[in-house]
């Protein structure tokens, strides 16, 4: 279930999809981000996208640490980035967060997904 806000923002959390792919690769061979975030300047192939989109979900099933999400906007009706809450200490109410969102910046996405996140994590 997403909050208010993310209702109000037309923005869901919640599962890839397999058309999801070719949009995630453009994301991994856009040259700033791979450069930056990723770490590694070689091109990614869609194969390659796949493959690691699989043994995510594979790992989240075996992992109860960690969750992933893919967040779509409403409006635009298309894939808009991803987050992903890892380390989750349930004791102590925290965790470590990841969040790849493509040109969202000052719509109060990110804050409202951050905000989710939290509400969904504990």
């Amino acid at each position: 279930m997403n909050s208010n806000a993310l209702k109000n923002l037309q923005i869901e959390l919640g599962s890839f999809r397999k058309s999801d792919l070719s949009e995630i690769n453009s994301w991994q061979n856009f040259i700033e981000d791979r450069r930056l975030v990723m770490g590694y300047r070689l091109p990614v192939s869609e194969e390659t996208t796949e493959v690691w989109l699989k043994n995510r979900m594979k790992a989240l099933e075996k992992n109860s640490t960690e969750v992933f999400w893919a967040i779509r906007s409403n409006l635009e009706n298309r894939l808009i980035g991803y987050v992903s809450l890892y380390n989750i200490d349930y004791l102590n109410r925290n965790a470590e967060i990841g969040i790849y969102l493509i040109n969202q910046r000052g719509k109060g996405i990110g804050s409202a997904v951050i905000k989710e996140c939290a509400e969904r994590g504990f």
